[in-house]
């Protein structure tokens, strides 16, 4: 029973351990995942006992910030939040690890999904009868190179 308690406990500590092992990221203006069309984007970046925050922007999903490696910003903990400047629409991902008295912690993966401008409008918008009374529309399909178009919603008046 002893030896079980100890297991429990070991087990216990190392899972919130690893759970506190990389920084919380906020955001008022991309919520991790979230499509955003704000132009700026602003985050808190919290980890307790930091003293900085070392961070990149990539389009890889894995990628872990290297202070001094030229690809890295490393900035001050005392900011309560940071401009990140604008992106082009699309998917990026904000990687940030913290520093403390015991040296740079695990990488935070926040994905950053930027779709400022929206698709075209769909062209050339036709309507078939069918002979069962029901209709068919067919279009040409909205563009947007750099988000992508996830879905249309197609909405019918009853008015005539």
């Amino acid at each position: 029973m002893n030896k079980n308690f100890l297991l429990l406990f070991s087990l216990v500590f190392l899972i919130s351990f690893s759970m506190a092992a990389a920084p919380s990221i906020t955001s008022r203006t991309h919520a991790d995942g979230v499509w955003s069309s704000e132009n700026v984007i602003l985050v808190k970046i919290s980890y307790s006992g930091a003293t900085q925050f070392a961070y990149r922007i990539v389009k890889s999903h894995e990628s872990i910030p290297e202070p001094g490696d030229g690809s890295t910003t490393v900035i001050d903990a005392t900011a309560d939040e940071i401009s990140l400047g604008s992106k082009l629409d699309g998917t990026y991902f904000l990687h940030v690890r913290a520093k403390d008295t015991s040296g740079w912690s695990d990488t935070k993966h926040y994905a950053l999904k930027i779709d400022r401008f929206g698709p075209s409008r769909p062209g050339n918008l036709t309507v078939t009868e069918e002979a069962d009374g029901t209709i068919t529309l067919t279009w040409d399909a909205s563009l947007d190179e750099l988000a992508g178009v996830k879905h249309y919603n197609v909405f019918r008046s009853t008015l005539l």
